[in-house]
């Protein structure tokens, strides 16, 4: 196998042990994930399907969903009450934001 490494010739002799052990691929997730919050996980990003597959945009939906997850999550842990560690907000902001709206038109492909 040739070894696809980049070259960087800024820091040579750091690369030059460098190489490839391999490379996967798989299927590009798409279709959103119907409950992407359970018990202590939250799906964000393509885990979830978060991928607008006609236009191959994917990066900026996953860091949306992320940073609606980080909202969320902050918001829980700011709150006072002493109920368990609950994401649901989660869902009702993705549900409000342009992801969703975005993602709807593209449901079936």
């Amino acid at each position: 196998m040739e070894n696809h490494v980049p070259k960087n010739e800024t820091f040579p002799e750091k690369f030059k042990k460098c190489q490839e052990t391999g490379r996967f691929c798989g299927p590009i997730p798409s279709g959103v994930v119907m409950k992407p919050v359970e018990e202590r996980i939250v799906l964000i990003g393509d885990a979830a399907g978060f991928l607008n597959v006609p236009k191959i945009k994917g990066i900026h939906t996953a860091m949306e969903s992320g940073m609606i997850a980080a909202t969320s999550c902050f918001e829980e842990l700011s709150s006072k009450t002493s109920a368990p560690f609950e994401l649901s907000s989660f869902t009702d902001k993705l549900n409000q934001s342009w992801l969703s709206r975005e993602l709807y038109h593209v449901r079936n492909i």
